[in-house]
């Protein structure tokens, strides 16, 4: 186990049968009302480089919102296989190598890009989960996820769609009341965004791997979550 430190933060790199697993807890965060964020990288990243060039790290501090975050190995090439199956066992992972890190309550969100998809609808029958962020991810199993939504009321998903608009159109189709809008903001929400099942942002104004790599749609896109701020004076 590698562990780095900060004044501001503090991460930890685990090794694990199925792969390395990143771990950030961002400076101020406050336990008793924190979250869980698993972020799941797309193909042709492996972990590691997936959290130095797409600045993972300080992109969750961006955010603000008061969680954990872990970010697992994931596929890397189409014909890889889903490196964690289970939500539960990656937790419970971290639970062991990091006792009391990650929080008893809160919220738990998966977010992923692009073929994260494919981890993500795996892990669509664990309680735990609460929200689903896909950064131009629906490529697929838009029935899962829409069946996933529609079963608990409290269940909610934001998506992006670029490259992904032949697979959100009859996704979207099944939940008339979402909001949907044609870009991302800088960086405040209107109102009818936050409280939303489901939000569709047209992501026109980035291209696939920029969604990523540009810093403006994932600290953005995690303050449309339930998570609660890290500083209030942000």
């Amino acid at each position: 186990m590698k562990r780095s430190l900060s004044r501001k933060e503090q991460v930890w790199r685990l090794e694990s049968a199925a792969g390395p697993v990143y771990v950030l807890r961002p400076g101020g965060y406050r336990p008793e009302r924190g979250g869980v964020v698993v972020y799941v990288h797309g193909l042709f990243n492996d972990v590691d480089s997936a959290w130095s060039e797409h600045a993972l790290q300080q992109q969750f501090v961006e955010s603000n919102r008061n969680a954990i975050y872990v970010v697992p190995e994931a596929p890397v090439q189409p014909p890889d296989f889903v490196r964690w199956a289970s939500l539960e066992a990656l937790l419970d992972f971290v639970e062991v190598k990091l006792p009391g890190v990650l929080p008893n309550s809160g919220p738990t969100i998966a977010m992923g890009h692009s073929g994260a998809y494919r981890t993500i609808v795996e892990w669509l029958d664990e309680p735990r989960l609460q929200e689903v962020v896909l950064v131009d991810g629906l490529y697929g199993n838009e029935d899962d996820f829409a069946t996933w939504a529609q079963s608990v009321p409290e269940r909610r998903m934001l998506i992006s769609v670029l490259t992904t608009q032949k697979w959100a159109e009859p996704f979207l189709a099944r939940f008339p009341d979402a909001f949907i809008t044609d870009k991302f903001p800088r960086w405040v929400w209107p109102e009818p965004a936050k409280s939303a099942k489901i939000v569709a942002i047209n992501s026109d104004q980035y291209k696939h791997m920029e969604l990523v790599t540009g810093g403006k749609v994932l600290p953005v896109m995690l303050r449309l979550t339930s998570l609660q701020r890290r500083r209030d004076s942000w």
